[in-house]
C-alpha cells in the first residue's frame, strides 16, 4: 500500500475517533495561539497523544468539522521515516478533502522527531499554507536552537510530565476527603503508591506484579529508540550501566568525573567527552532533570557536583532497585518533579549548611525548599533538608550579589517544607499523609508542619 494511502486511513480513523475515546483531563492545557505551532514534549508515555486528542475533542466541541481535523502518529509502524512521507501528508488530504483549504485544517503530528527535516516540513505548513499545527515529541530537540531559528518565534512549548497525584486520582475516579478516617486510610494508601511506583497512566492502572516488568520496558524504549539507535551508540551495555549509575545517583550531588571512576572500577573503560554526550542525550529523552547549585557560575557548573532527578519514581524503583525503601529520596525527587510541574527553576544550595530545592521564576530565586521524612515517633521528625541557616546565607548572598533579594520561605521567612508529607510507622512508612505534617510539629529547621508550603503536598489538592 502507498504513503498516501496509508495515511488516508490513519486520517480518517483519527477523525472517526475525536470526542469518543476515554481521556482524563489534565492540569496542563494547549495555550490557545492560532498563529503559532504549538509543540508538546515530555519523556515516553507520559500523556502527550492524548493531550493533543483532547485538544481535537475540546475543537470539536467549539464547532470545528471532523473533516478540518486529523491527527497522525508518525511512529506508526506501515509509515517510512524519509521526507516523502510529511510530503505526501498534505497531498494525501487534499485527494480526501479536495474543497477544504490546507489554511482551514488542524494537523496534529505525534512523534514528528523521527522524520528527517521535519523543521521545514512544518514551516512550510505553517508559514506558507497557514496550516493549524500542533507537534508532539519525546525528544527535547524539538526545542532546540535550530527550530527556534528555523521557526522563527512562531512556535510555543508545553512541557508534560506523568500524572501528578491529583491527576491520578482523578484517573481512579476517587475523590477523597483526607478529614475522613476511611478516605484518610485510602488517601495515604494512594500517596504511598504514586511515591513508589511513580505517575505513567498506564502503569497506574495496572496490578502491583505488573508495574516493574512495564516500567522496565518503559526504560528499555527509551534507551534503545531514542538514545542507542538515534545517536548510533556503539556501546549499548556501557550506556545501559551509566544510565543506571545515574538513575542510582538520584537527589544526590554527583560529577561525570566520579562516574567515570566508578564505571572504571567495575572494569568498564570509556571517556568523559562519551559521559558527557550520553548525559546530555538522557536529558534531551526527558529521563533526567537537572540541579545545578544555586550561585555556581557557568564555569563552575562544568567542574563542580550537580544534582539530578528523575522524570518519574516509578522508574528509580523499577531500574535501580534501590529506592524500595529510601522513603526521604523518593519524597525529595517527587517534590524536585512537582517544582518543575509548577514552572518553577531548581539549584540546590549546599556551603557549611544546605537547602535541599531553591525554587526561581524567571531566573529569580524566590522560595526555598525543604523535604521532611517522619521516621520516628509521630512528633519527632528525624529527617529534614534545609535550614534557617541556608536562609540567612541565601539573603546575604543575595544583598551581595543583587540576584536572591526576592528569596523567601513560607510565611514570612519560615523554611518551606517542600515535601509537606511525613513519612511514618517504621522503615515500611506503612503511614502516609501528604499535603502535611503533624500540627504543631517544629523540625529542626524551624519549618512549623502547620504552616508547610507543600510543593509535593500540592499534588493532592
Amino acid at each position: 500500500m502507498s504513503a498516501k494511502n496509508i495515511i488516508k486511513d490513519l486520517v480518517r480513523e483519527s477523525q472517526a475517533a475525536i470526542g469518543t475515546l476515554p481521556l482524563i483531563a489534565r492540569d496542563v492545557r494547549l495555550p490557545k495561539a492560532e498563529f503559532k505551532v504549538l509543540t508538546v514534549t515530555g519523556i515516553r508515555r507520559c500523556g502527550k497523544s492524548s493531550l493533543l486528542r483532547m485538544d481535537m475533542a475540546a475543537e470539536l466541541a467549539a464547532g470545528t468539522a471532523r473533516e478540518r481535523m486529523f491527527f497522525i502518529n508518525l511512529e506508526d509502524e506501515r509509515l517510512d521515516a524519509e521526507t516523502a512521507t510529511l510530503t505526501a501528508i498534505p497531498e494525501a488530504y487534499q485527494e480526501l478533502y479536495p474543497g477544504i483549504a490546507l489554511d482551514q485544517v488542524r494537523m496534529y503530528l505525534d512523534e514528528i522527531q523521527i522524520m528527517p527535516r521535519w523543521e521545514q516540513f512544518v514551516v512550510r505548513m505553517s508559514e506558507m499554507e497557514k496550516a493549524v499545527v500542533r507537534i508532539s515529541g519525546s525528544n527535547s530537540k524539538l526545542l532546540s536552537r535550530e527550530i527556534a531559528t528555523t521557526l522563527r518565534g512562531r512556535t510555543l512549548n508545553t512541557p508534560l510530565l506523568p500524572f501528578s497525584l491529583a491527576e491520578r486520582l482523578r484517573l481512579r475516579g476517587l475523590v477523597l476527603d483526607p478529614y475522613l478516617p476511611r478516605e484518610r486510610a485510602r488517601l495515604k494508601a494512594e500517596v504511598h503508591d504514586h511515591l513508589l511506583w511513580g505517575g505513567f497512566p498506564e502503569v497506574i492502572t495496572l496490578p502491583r506484579p505488573d508495574k516493574r516488568p512495564q516500567l522496565d520496558e518503559y526504560f528499555n524504549v527509551l534507551l534503545f529508540r531514542d538514545l542507542i539507535e538515534r545517536h548510533g551508540i556503539l556501546q549499548p551495555v556501557v550506556v545501559k550501566h551509566f544510565l543506571k549509575r545515574m538513575l542510582a545517583s538520584a537527589t544526590k550531588p554527583v560529577s561525570v568525573s566520579k562516574v567515570d571512576q566508578m564505571l572504571r572500577s567495575a572494569g568498564i573503560r570509556t571517556t568523559k567527552a562519551l559521559l558527557y554526550d550520553w548525559l546530555d542525550h538522557a536529558l534531551d529523552t526527558h529521563l533526567l532533570i537537572r540541579c545545578d547549585r544555586f550561585g555556581a557560575s557557568a564555569t563552575e557548573r562544568l567542574t563542580s557536583t550537580t544534582r539530578f532527578f528523575c522524570t518519574d519514581n516509578g522508574l528509580l524503583t523499577a531500574v535501580t532497585g534501590s529506592f524500595q525503601d529510601e522513603w526521604g529520596k523518593l519524597l525529595e525527587n517527587a517534590t524536585a518533579v512537582e517544582a518543575v510541574r509548577q514552572g518553577w527553576g531548581i539549584s540546590y544550595y549546599k556551603e557549611k549548611r544546605e537547602c535541599d530545592l531553591v525554587l526561581s521564576a524567571n531566573g529569580r530565586p524566590m522560595r526555598r525548599a525543604g523535604v521532611l521524612e517522619h521516621t520516628g515517633p509521630r512528633n519527632t521528625p528525624t529527617r529534614t533538608g534545609g535550614s534557617r541557616g541556608s536562609l540567612r546565607r541565601l539573603r546575604r548572598q543575595g544583598r551581595h550579589r543583587g540576584d536572591l533579594r526576592g528569596a523567601r520561605g513560607h510565611q514570612g521567612g519560615q523554611t518551606a517544607c517542600a515535601g509537606g508529607a511525613v513519612l511514618g510507622g517504621g522503615r515500611g512508612a506503612e503511614e502516609i499523609v501528604a499535603g502535611t505534617a503533624p500540627t504543631g510539629t517544629r523540625p529542626r529547621n524551624g519549618c512549623r508542619g502547620d504552616r508547610a508550603a507543600d510543593t509535593f503536598g500540592r499534588l493532592s489538592s
